[in-house]
């Protein structure tokens, strides 16, 4: 019995070595250990630069260098560089592939940078951003002039000239200058009309070609841009070109506004058709003393702002385009007054009560409302009253038929304004 044992003993020893020798002869050993200790999974690259100032003068290079950028095995990693502009901005990287690279900003505000690197195991880095401010005068931010580059109009028709998505990042008021500084020879224009306006034009005499520059101005430093108008002969069927001026763009509740469209043209002279039309604040009643008039004007009669449009045709049945204008109608310094808003005419039952809503009242300056209600009048020998008469909703009872009389006053602390409820009780 125990022989049996050690015989069996020697033979599982010597198949054991028997494996382990033909494991070690085949390459087992080297699996059997990938098996138990896995290399590590290839990490990511690394992107990081720097730049030589975050922030410049207007005009001057921005040298970005992204050399510390590595891949943690070693391996080759290749760049990609990429530029968010200001809005009107031309600036570009000298390359956007190479380890170091640069840009010049040519307009006042933010650049933003980034930067990705990828390794030769194609495994991409985080981006890496970083912000570059570029400034004029001390850290004012230049404003940015921005206008159409190029405008084509025939002969006898405006020119018109747009600055007004002009603007500059510290939220400073601009000036505008339009100049002439270029025209045919033959031509006798010497200037720009409204010069100094956001917007511009002027009458092109003779086709070719006009060059006009746009300077704004921010009180500390200034951009320009340049336009170039061309001027084709005259088409027998162009459209004409709708234009009017308003004598005040932000006036008192009250007061008229003027708008006149004398300024309005046809390349071919022809006689001149004209449609307005106004969109009123919410519980307005302004109306246009004319639609059909080259003047013509409205009075506003709540707070907010009125959008003014025309159309002009000319005598071929040929129409511009609809241009539009804004009137900001205020109060007391520039604040919107409110607007009351009710039911202007009730019916209702002796000894039943009436309910009045003003909740559709509001403010365009989203500022808290008061409300008053007031009884102003009533048939001869009630003694009805107003219940919550402070409250967006009041009521009354009518005690004998007849009509009723109510003021309906809304104040946001500064401006107030009132309607008139007429309840008929039967």
């Amino acid at each position: 019995m125990i022989a049996r044992l050690e015989h069996r003993f020697v033979t599982a020893i010597a198949v054991i070595c028997l494996v382990a020798i033909s494991a070690t002869s085949c390459g087992l050993d080297t699996k059997v250990n990938e098996l138990l200790n896995p290399p590590a999974p290839k990490k990511t690259p690394i992107a990081s630069f720097v730049a030589n100032n975050d922030t410049v003068k207007v005009g001057t290079p921005v040298i970005l260098d992204g050399s510390s950028s590595y891949d943690p095995q070693g391996e080759t990693i290749t760049f990609a560089w990429a530029l968010e502009v200001p809005s009107g901005s031309a600036s570009a990287l000298s390359s956007a592939t190479t380890s170091t690279t640069s840009f010049t900003p040519d307009k006042g505000g933010y650049y933003a940078v980034s930067l990705v690197v990828t390794n030769a195991s194609a495994k991409q880095s985080v981006v890496t951003t970083m912000e570059i401010d570029a400034v004029g005068t001390g850290l004012n931010h230049p404003p940015v002039a921005v206008t159409t580059a190029a405008v084509t109009v025939t002969s006898g028709n405006s020119a018109v000239l747009d600055g007004s998505q002009s603007y500059d990042a510290d939220q400073n008021a601009l000036a505008y200058t339009w100049t002439l500084i270029g025209a045919p020879s033959t031509s006798a224009v010497t200037g720009v009309n409204d010069g100094s306006s956001k917007t511009a034009y002027f009458n092109p005499d003779v086709p070719g070609v006009y060059n006009v520059k746009l300077v704004v101005f921010d009180g500390l430093d200034s951009d320009q841009a340049l336009v170039t108008v061309t001027v084709s002969s005259t088409a027998q069927n162009s459209a004409p070109t709708a234009r009017f001026t308003a004598d005040n763009e932000t006036v008192r509740v009250g007061t008229p506004v003027r708008l006149d469209a004398t300024t309005s043209s046809d390349p071919q002279g022809k006689t001149l058709s004209y449609a307005w039309s106004l969109a009123v604040p919410k519980g307005s009643t302004s109306a246009l003393t004319s639609t059909t008039s080259v003047v013509t004007s409205f009075t506003p009669n709540k707070g907010g702002v009125y959008l003014v449009y025309l159309k002009v045709t000319n005598s071929s049945s040929v129409a511009s385009e609809t241009v539009t204008l804004l009137i900001d109608s205020v109060g007391t310094g520039d604040n919107h007054p409110p607007v009351a808003i009710t039911t202007a005419a009730l019916t209702g039952t002796v000894r039943t009560v009436v309910v009045l809503d003003g909740s559709q009242s509001y403010d365009a300056d989203q500022q808290n409302l008061t409300y008053t209600w007031t009884l102003v009048g009533s048939p001869t020998g009630s003694a009805a009253a107003m219940t919550d008469d402070t409250l967006q909703r009041a009521y009354f009872t009518p005690d004998v038929a007849g009509k009723y009389v109510i003021k309906f006053v809304v104040s946001d602390g500064r401006d107030t304004d009132e309607v008139f409820v007429t309840v008929t009780a039967s």
